[in-house]
């Protein structure tokens, strides 16, 4: 099982929104819905831990039952949820499609206590 998640966690890799070259600027936040499915509001745990890689001068790594909050988007950077790491309280990006759910689980709402 843990070599398939390392196998999925090396594709994804690859498909990571935060690849990004170009930055942009964004001021509003008005998208609720996703075309994943997922909402403003909702939360997220990582199914497992996600390794760090070196994309520019930022690193990305978070462990197993982490929690993420789904934030509001924009129009302005379409194809990306934005979601709130509850350790830390950082903002990242994931592409906005069904490999999201590969590396996160989507939780009721209250259940909100981290689980490793």
């Amino acid at each position: 099982m843990k070599t398939f998640l390392l196998g999925i966690m090396r594709k994804l890799l690859q498909h990571r929104a935060v690849r990004t070259e170009e930055w942009k600027f964004v001021s509003e936040y008005n998208v609720e819905e996703y075309e994943c499915g997922l909402r403003a509001g909702d939360y997220l745990r990582a199914r497992a831990d996600f390794p760090s890689p070196e994309m520019g001068e930022e690193q990305c790594s978070f462990s197993q039952g982490e929690l993420f909050g789904v934030l509001s988007g924009s129009k302005d950077t379409p194809g990306v949820v934005w979601l709130l790491r509850q350790q830390g309280e950082q903002r990242m990006t994931w592409d906005d499609d069904s490999t999201i759910f590969e590396v996160f689980e989507r939780i009721p709402q209250g259940d909100t206590s981290p689980k490793s």
